[in-house]
């Protein structure tokens, strides 16, 4: 996580790598820009419900290393993207990582209270039972 916050403000304060250079990078049309964030947005609708989801709940109901999983590979896009100068995954990607972010928020305190089965397990186990 340290080479992660020295590496932030090296990516903004350099000229190839600058948030507004990779905007505005001509080797991609714009069109192919408006086609790639326009399926960004769509791909995030799911997000958007997952949250909206999770905060009626007020909990997540995916486990937690399904959301560390989500991250760790959020952050290998996001860096990829960033040395690409790709404005569309870096963009789609950082909405994930607040999202996944969030669930991990959400499940951290569950695992630390008293112990209970979750209930797409306990579903599932309900029917095996004879």
């Amino acid at each position: 996580m340290t080479s992660l916050c020295a590496l932030i403000p090296w990516l903004l304060a350099g000229q190839e790598y600058h948030p507004g250079r990779i905007l505005r990078n001509e080797e991609i049309p714009l069109l192919l820009l408006l086609w790639g964030g326009t399926g960004q947005l769509v791909f995030n609708l799911r997000f958007i419900y997952q949250l909206v989801c999770v905060e009626r709940a007020r909990e997540s109901i995916l486990p937690l290393g399904f959301w560390v999983i989500s991250i760790i590979g959020s952050l290998m896009v996001i860096s990829y993207a960033v040395l690409r100068r790709d404005p569309v995954l870096i963009v789609g990607q950082l909405f994930g990582f607040v999202v996944y972010a969030r669930n991990i928020m959400l499940i951290l305190p569950q695992a630390s209270a008293a112990p209970r089965p979750h209930p797409v397990v306990s579903a599932v186990e309900s029917r095996h039972v004879e």
